[in-house]
């Protein structure tokens, strides 16, 4: 009996750790959560000259109730290179994140940039394409 009075009271003692502050890769977001709202999501650059580095920029805002963390940006390849805020996006704040592409062959391409930040669904996918002429 002492067993089942001891399990039960470790049970609700757990259980009642769901009500608290959230964790969403590692940062506390107590009381809320950050959401990301883009203006897009897929960039047509174009016509590209070759050799020559386009830029693309997506604009995001924070439309959460917490600051929005960017933790990292991973291009797909090394023909593109990204910038990103280091500092939180406060709620209702916007921000930019740059992509520049250089384009070392000809053809038409589709280039990805994966966006981590602390949001529940944890990142977006940005798409650049375009033709590099």
């Amino acid at each position: 009996m002492k067993h089942i009075f001891i399990i039960t009271f470790m049970l609700v003692l757990y259980l009642t750790g769901f009500g608290q502050d959230q964790k969403i890769d590692g940062f506390s977001t107590p009381g809320g959560q950050p959401e990301i709202s883009w203006t897009t999501t897929i960039y047509d650059m174009g016509d590209v000259e070759y050799n020559v580095p386009s830029v693309a920029e997506f604009e995001l805002k924070n439309t959460g109730s917490v600051p929005l963390i960017i933790t990292k940006v991973v291009a797909s390849c090394g023909c593109t290179a990204t910038e990103y805020p280091k500092e939180p996006v406060a709620p209702g704040a916007t921000s930019v994140i740059r992509a520049t592409f250089d384009a070392k062959s000809k053809g038409a391409f589709s280039k990805t940039v994966t966006v981590f930040t602390n949001t529940p669904e944890g990142r977006s996918v940005l798409t650049l394409k375009g033709k590099v002429s």
